[in-house]
């Protein structure tokens, strides 16, 4: 079909290509300087080697890998504040890569549960001195743990080698579970 010499069929198609062309090369490009000032931002906080962003399901996923860091707490939430003013709250995970010490892994092994129990049951200090029973038989140089209204924190090391663990303390349905002792009504 011509209109006035002009194709119309052409003229679509060009129009369906630039439009494709445009909207993906925004999208490429604020993709690129989101993921390139997130690297940037993440890198400048003491303690994070390496940062590599990748799309996932729900929002992006933040692969870091942490030298000697001396509070997981505080750079953790350091990290989750640029995430979150950078992203949004809810539109990404953090997964913190470990090295593979079989002496640290070894060691997670054996206090996961601990560490689960006391989420349950709120008794973290019964899960630290089992870190430091286990960590001591072990002979690892450094085992921390510490927790805040959102997170338990596990920082172990050995040598060069360092293990870090981020547990978040609510879980899915988990508000609705009623735990007996403490509070007001005892």
């Amino acid at each position: 079909m011509k209109i006035k010499g002009v194709k119309v069929e052409l003229v679509v198609i060009v129009l369906i290509i630039s439009l494709g062309l445009f909207f993906g090369t925004q999208y490429y490009l604020n993709n690129y300087r989101l993921e390139n000032s997130l690297t940037e931002k993440l890198t400048v906080i003491n303690g994070v080697e390496k940062v590599k962003i990748e799309d996932a399901n729900k929002g992006k996923e933040i692969n870091l890998t942490l030298v000697a860091v001396d509070d997981l707490q505080k750079t953790y939430q350091q990290i989750n504040e640029v995430l979150i003013n950078s992203i949004g709250k809810n539109n990404y995970s953090v997964k913190l890569n470990n090295s593979n010490n079989e002496k640290l892994n070894s060691l997670y092994r054996r206090m996961h549960l601990s560490i689960y129990e006391s989420m349950m049951t709120g008794e973290f200090t019964k899960m630290a001195s089992r870190l430091d029973t286990i960590s001591n038989k072990l002979r690892v140089k450094k085992a921390e743990v510490s927790v805040d209204q959102n997170n338990i924190y596990l920082q172990l090391s050995d040598n060069q080698d360092y293990f870090y663990k981020v547990i978040e303390r609510e879980y899915p349905g988990l508000n609705k579970v009623t735990f007996q002792g403490g509070g007001v009504n005892g």
